[in-house]
């Protein structure tokens, strides 16, 4: 074990998760193809506004795009006005964060109509998306399911 990781606790206690130094190589690759596939490049400067504590996204992200040969700053999430000025100052191209960062109950129902839009539009199935309150989602409801591609090939 080389690193403990721990989830937010919003469910009552955190979950603690392990993880060896091949456990890290492989999430850093997963994460540095999913950027691939996302269109992000050596080339490019990345701004991570996720939170870089213990809960994973911010490493992950972090760990993938210096796998992939960006630039990272690692600003964490916050201070809105800070991050506009460091995008502008460095010429940040990919910014990594929540859909919902910022942003107030009408402006995540148009996120979420948007990315329902895009998806459909450029992998042709529909989906719903749905936002709630934290602490609202039992702890089976509302998390991965088996997706079952059921298109005529």
């Amino acid at each position: 074990m080389v690193r403990i990781h721990a989830s937010s606790g919003t469910t009552g206690k955190p979950i603690t998760g392990p993880f060896t130094q091949s456990d890290l190589d492989q999430w850093t690759e997963c994460m540095a193809r999913n950027l691939y596939a996302a269109g992000v490049r050596s080339n490019d400067i990345c701004q991570n506004a996720y939170g870089m504590g213990l809960f994973t996204e911010g490493l992950g992200f972090h760990q993938g795009a210096t796998c992939a040969g960006c630039a990272v700053i690692p600003i964490s999430s916050g201070q809105t006005e800070r991050q506009i000025i460091v995008m502008q100052d460095v010429g940040v191209a990919v910014l990594f964060c929540t859909p919902t960062y910022d942003a107030g109950p009408k402006k995540i129902a148009e996120v979420e109509k948007m990315i329902e839009s895009e998806i459909r539009g450029m992998i042709g199935i529909g989906i719903k998306i749905r936002w709630v309150s934290p602490k609202t989602i039992t702890r089976s409801e509302g998390k991965a399911k088996r997706v079952i591609d059921e298109r005529k090939m």
